[in-house]
């Protein structure tokens, strides 16, 4: 009734009674003057603008309990730690003090403390000089590696941990590649002529909160963003800012771990800085404030590539610049003060491994690899990358002059050992260099077949003290500018079956909706024609619903998958090389975000 006296009275019947040559019926009776005023009109639609009211409302409670159901449901299969594959932070570090005391002619560790107010922290510093501890190290390759900067990424200390072992033994370096033994000899003769300072864990309070429970936690053990508390770009927030996720800190440097990592590097002065994250698959260059690759990283870039060919095909992997590699932007990050003010030549940041079918709240699930055959896959692959990265150095530029791999070896170093110490590994540890890609998930990025890379630009009065069995210093030289160029060039891999977009998004699969209208004719009875009218109406509104919910969506997903710089992330709009009409980015802007994943840069 509310229907025939809403729609069909005011609106159908004076249309139907023109052209009808009968214009009495029974269905008339009930009706009023062919024509009626606007008032009539609006009395008349106050009652179906009421059910419609209420029918949006009811569907909305339905959605709303869907999605809690579902929660419900994924919350019982959220994944934890398996502490029988991977190390509790107490363990952890005891098997890195255990494979240092066995290698005392090669290895030392570096206790540094800093205290804040109320927050103390130490950071552990591995020394290692493969070659063996000589009077010739300024000669020699210098690389700074950084593991376990957020908390809950707990697969970048265990990478950390396993190039420390494979280090302290030259069985060890032989297997990276297994059945290439002149590969091994040359790749222990460059190592030989580098020295490596390891931090196996940046950020132990955060790796604290997040063995208590907190496995969403990313953050140092105040709640400041270890990578974003550096002074390159420090303090800008995107406008999807995120606090719980990125706050970064009172000031540059506000955090004890930062101001120790701070001194390291510029004492040292590394050729080469390597920060591990994961989030995502990616192995990214500055600049990670902006979305474009610096212009003095190209060689880096390129070796990169050459490591994507060698290592990555066939993975999710893609590289690029962190601004615009990874889907948002990251500001006041160590890669890009490294690069920016120590002039560290080769910058990098490497996001290992990412899962993004996981939910969003599960995060264990969702920065680190689940089971043990994906653990041995991920922590291989990767220890081949940085290896990788070793034989590739001698090209960049920065060490065209190096004399690192004339220096003599003081025999003292793992390459003249007949056996060398592995640090008591687990038997979940014992890491084999065969077998096939695990599958992780939907990654970001492209999968590559073709053997190339998608390239995509994008305060407390403190004390400082080290606990070490032997120091050495340096001059500080933070000097320098770096020029930044507005763009980078983009090659991608050929494929039969789909396309790639420059963002790194597949868009081969995106579903398509196809409208058919068709003409019916019109009746001589009203009902017919009425029904009709409301099938139409129906059919518009299902192609609406499956327009949003399969065109819309599935484009969000696809620019969700082009982009993890701290995967590790909160939401978080994509800068990318997708472009929509004018007025419409801004809007885009909100929609196309981060919402399935976590930062993870």
């Amino acid at each position: 009734n509310i229907i025939k006296k809403s729609i069909y009275v005011p609106f159908c019947k004076p249309c139907i009674s023109r052209y009808r040559a009968k214009a009495e019926g029974p269905q008339l009776r009930m009706g009023t003057a062919p024509a009626l005023g606007c008032s009539a009109v609006m009395a008349q639609m106050f009652p179906v603008t009421v059910v419609l009211l209420m029918l949006l409302r009811t569907q909305s409670v339905f959605a709303v309990r869907r999605r809690l159901a579902s929660a419900t449901d994924k919350l019982a299969t959220f994944a934890s730690p398996n502490y029988t594959i991977y190390h509790r932070h107490d363990e952890l570090i005891r098997e890195v003090l255990d494979v240092v005391n066995a290698n005392p002619r090669f290895m030392k560790l570096e206790v540094f403390s800093e205290r804040d107010g109320n927050y103390d922290v130490e950071l552990k510093v591995v020394t290692v000089e493969p070659g063996g501890f000589s009077n010739r190290q300024g000669e020699k390759v210098r690389m700074l590696l950084d593991f376990g900067e957020h908390g809950r990424e707990l697969i970048s200390s265990e990478l950390g941990l396993l190039l420390l072992k494979t280090l302290a033994a030259r069985e060890g370096v032989m297997r990276v590649f297994p059945g290439e033994l002149d590969r091994g000899r040359e790749l222990q003769r460059l190592l030989d002529g580098t020295i490596i300072k390891i931090l196996p864990m940046e950020n132990e309070g955060g790796r604290r909160l997040v063995e208590a429970g907190r496995l969403c936690e990313r953050k140092n053990g105040r709640g400041v963003d270890p990578n974003r508390n550096w002074e390159v770009d420090w303090g800008t927030k995107e406008p999807d800012y995120d606090p719980n996720e990125e706050y970064p800190g009172t000031a540059p440097f506000s955090e004890p771990e930062t101001k120790v990592l701070r001194q390291l590097a510029a004492e040292f002065k590394p050729h080469v800085w390597l920060n591990i994250h994961s989030g995502m698959e990616a192995m990214l260059a500055p600049w990670d404030h902006v979305p474009e690759i610096a212009a003095e990283a190209r060689p880096s870039v390129d070796i990169l590539q050459r490591i994507f060919i060698d290592i990555m095909t066939n993975t999710t992997c893609v590289v690029g610049s962190g601004g615009k590699t990874v889907g948002y932007l990251a500001h006041g990050t160590a890669t890009d003060y490294m690069f920016k003010i120590l002039q560290v030549p080769m910058a990098y940041t490497w996001e290992i491994y990412g899962d993004f079918k996981a939910h969003f709240d599960d995060c264990f699930r969702m920065f680190n690899p689940v089971d043990e055959e994906g653990f041995k896959e991920v922590l291989q692959r990767w220890l081949r990358a940085i290896m990788r990265l070793v034989e590739l150095m001698p090209g960049h530029p920065a060490l065209k002059d190096s004399k690192a791999w004339s220096v003599s070896s003081s025999g003292s170093g793992p390459g003249v050992q007949q056996q060398g110490h592995s640090g008591g590994i687990k038997e979940s540890e014992d890491v084999t260099a065969t077998g096939t890609n695990l599958q992780q998930g939907e990654g970001q990025g492209n999968v590559q077949g073709g053997g190339t890379a998608p390239i995509t630009g994008a305060g407390a009065t403190t004390t400082i003290t080290s606990k070490t069995s032997s120091t050495s210093t340096s001059s500080l030289n933070t000097a320098g500018t770096q020029q930044e160029e507005s763009d980078s060039a983009k090659s991608q891999a050929p494929d039969a079956s789909r396309t790639s977009s420059n963002d790194g998004t597949t868009r081969g699969d995106e579903p398509r909706i196809a409208i058919v209208a068709s003409v019916k004719e019109w009746r001589s009875t009203w009902s017919t024609g009425f029904t009709s009218g409301l099938l139409a109406a129906a059919g518009l509104a299902m192609v609406g619903v499956l327009a949003y919910r399969y065109g819309i969506r599935s484009l969000r997903s696809g620019v969700v998958a082009g982009g993890a710089n701290g995967g590790s992330g909160s939401s978080r709009r994509v800068v990318s090389d997708l472009t929509f009409p004018a007025g419409v980015n801004a809007l885009w802007g909100g929609l196309a975000e981060r919402k399935g994943s976590r930062m993870c840069v």
